[in-house]
């Protein structure tokens, strides 16, 4: 094999190594996340069973004064009638793991996902299909109130205004992890 034939074929392979340890890496932490939802205290738990959700609950605001006693979790479970997973990532960037498994967490921060429509593509064949801009919402879990006594929103990306053919997704991006740390932080303060 000459040069030109062995620089490319190692980028490609290169990239696919890197593609793959990253793909292993984020199926470990989902199994880890996955696995330590199936261990969190019955005082959280027990809010987020059967069909139960954050968004069931009342929005009674009020002051979050939780100071660390808290957890982060997100909307959504992998596990049959859980529906949220814990999330060691949010968790040890806030410094709240030590709160685990929830015993005496006050409350819980619940990030869910959201999308609002912002346009519509038009395809070369004249057909629709409709650009949506990927937000996370971020609620404030009172467990003795057993009420969202907080709410903030963190718009994402706008979607690009125009959508190539090879283009996976119709929306703009998610706003990164240390957005959702910043507001949380903020919040808490």
């Amino acid at each position: 094999m000459n040069k030109r034939t062995i620089i490319p074929l190692t980028i490609i392979v290169a990239a696919l190594v890197a593609v793959g340890i990253y793909v292993k890496i984020s199926l470990d932490n989902l199994d880890g996340d996955i696995e330590q939802t199936k261990q969190l205290s019955n005082n959280i738990l027990d809010h987020f069973k059967g069909d139960k959700s954050v968004k069931d609950y009342p929005y009674q605001p009020s002051t979050v004064d939780w100071k660390a006693d808290y957890l982060v979790l997100k909307e959504g479970g992998y596990e049959d009638g859980i529906n949220i997973t814990y999330t060691k990532d949010f968790n040890e960037k806030l410094g709240t793991e030590a709160n685990f498994p929830g015993n005496k967490a006050k409350g819980v921060v619940v990030i869910g996902y959201d999308m609002v429509e912002k346009g519509v593509y038009k395809s070369k064949l004249g057909n629709d299909e409709k650009a949506y801009q990927r937000n996370y919402i971020i609620r404030y879990f009172d467990l003795s109130k057993k009420a969202i006594i907080a709410q903030d929103t963190l718009y994402g990306d706008d979607p690009a205004s125009t959508k190539r053919l090879n283009d996976a997704g119709v929306g703009g991006g998610l706003p990164s992890d240390d957005a959702v740390v910043n507001s949380i932080k903020k919040r808490l303060q």
